[in-house]
């Protein structure tokens, strides 16, 4: 078996996670905190892969971020990886019972070490890591990509930091962001500090991550103030409103196709009886030869 550097230097671990903590925060931008999250990790470890696994909202997942120490195992950066590749029990067990795994294919055995109760949810002073036979598909799945020990441990965000969008008199279930990842070509042991400094690792992972997605909705939020100031602008500076400028306007601030469609009224007199501007891909006309818009159908009106 190997063992990991620096297992026995707690010292060791609390200045590197120092260290770690430091980096992260020195950056507002997620990707370049992922990339040197998983590089520290892995010079930890001593282990051939360390990666960050992004969940999507179709389930799927993708390797956003990769440290490889050397060819022994191939790159899966950027790399897209099916839903069911991790069921639905295993997604539930990571955000409720926050449950790491360790796997060992030398000993074809699997240890689990929850930090919250699978029952209640509710955070359990049990560190130690209980082993049980391992899966023998999940055995196959790593034994394919060439894996002979894994550590995995689930990234998830809490409350408002799992979504934005929820009523205030609801509070936002935790959301499964991702997984942190490391990969050997070889068996080796954890132990239980080890797997407890990469939790310190992933818990200041996780609101970094939060912070990254509140500066986006933040970013998001003035850009469309910016938008719909220049909207406004537009309408506003003078009596004969160039129509295409609006359009061209409001269409980028929604990162859309656009139409606008007027049909001459008192208040809104033209030239003639409708006056169509367009930006990006239109509909088909209602009569080709009548020059009929989508706009004349009567169910339309």
């Amino acid at each position: 078996m190997l063992s990991f550097p620096n297992s026995d230097h707690s010292f060791t671990q609390e200045t590197l996670l120092l260290r770690i903590t430091n980096r992260i925060r020195q950056s507002l931008e997620l990707q370049e905190i992922l990339t040197t999250t998983v590089a520290e990790v892995r010079a930890y470890l001593g282990t051939d892969r360390v990666k960050v696994y992004q969940f999507q909202p179709d389930g799927h997942g993708i390797v956003i971020a990769e440290s490889l120490s050397s060819d022994r195992l191939p790159s899966l950066l950027g790399l897209h990886f099916p839903a069911d590749d991790i069921p639905p029990y295993a997604r539930e067990l990571f955000v409720r019972a926050r449950q790491r795994s360790v796997v060992d294919l030398s000993t074809h055995a699997i240890g689990i070490s929850p930090l919250n109760c699978p029952e209640t949810g509710d955070l359990i002073d049990q560190t130690d890591i209980r082993y049980r036979p391992v899966d023998p598909c999940h055995q196959e799945y790593l034994m394919a990509m060439g894996v002979q020990s894994s550590v995995v441990v689930p990234i998830v965000l809490e409350g408002e930091a799992a979504g934005p969008y929820h009523p205030p008199s609801l509070q936002p279930p935790n959301q499964l962001w991702g997984l942190l990842v490391s990969h050997h070509a070889e068996p080796r042991s954890v132990s239980e500090t080890e797997l407890q400094f990469i939790q310190a690792v992933v818990d200041q992972v996780e609101v970094v991550i939060a912070q990254s997605i509140l500066l986006d909705h933040v970013r998001a939020q003035a850009h469309q103030e910016s938008n719909i100031n220049q909207v406004t602008a537009l309408l506003q500076t003078s009596p004969m409103v160039n129509w295409q400028d609006v359009l061209q306007a409001a269409a980028s601030s929604l990162e859309a196709d656009g139409r606008l469609y007027l049909v001459a009224s008192e208040q809104l007199p033209t030239e003639s009886p409708r006056e169509i501007y367009t930006i990006g891909e239109q509909p088909a006309l209602l009569d080709s030869i009548q020059q009929r818009s989508i706009e004349e159908n009567l169910l339309w009106q």
